[in-house]
């Protein structure tokens, strides 16, 4: 009777812990460096090629001729890689760029991603009437909520 109880602990310590999983592959969240969207933006030079896991809601998504872009309101993410839902909490915007299409269909705005890729400086985007730097992040691996 006791070793029954064990096994059923064991296997829904096991079912849980399926449940913790992380979005982002292994690999990639072993080289990423926690690197803050404001370092990025400060030091745009010196971050070049750091590899980042950042996340955040869909602001648009653009494709044009050798590229797929996903502009992303930067969010704090939880500790399962998820981006909080709270825009208060924003730090700024970065642009996902992939050498693939990507359709708005499925990257829709206000749709939770979350994104490993390497930083590749900042371009300089109009806002309204002001510039904006973006961030750019190679896209490595996309997960969309």
């Amino acid at each position: 009777m006791c070793i029954g109880k064990h096994v059923r602990f064991i296997l829904l310590l096991a079912l849980l812990s399926g449940c913790v999983s992380r979005p982002i592959a292994h690999n990639l969240r072993k080289q990423a460096q926690p690197l803050t969207y404001t370092q990025a933006t400060a030091n745009p030079k010196t971050t070049t090629g750091t590899i980042v896991i950042w996340g955040g809601k869909i602001i648009n998504t653009v494709n044009v001729t050798n590229s797929g872009e996903i502009f992303v309101l930067q969010l704090p993410l939880s500790r399962r890689g998820k981006p909080t839902s709270n825009d208060s909490a924003a730090q700024g915007r970065f642009i996902a760029v992939s050498p693939e299409f990507l359709d708005p269909a499925k990257y829709p705005v206000g749709s939770l991603v979350t994104v490993a890729g390497q930083l590749n400086g900042v371009r300089n985007e109009r806002q309204q009437n002001v510039f904006y730097r973006y961030p750019l992040l190679d896209v490595k691996q996309i997960y969309l909520w």
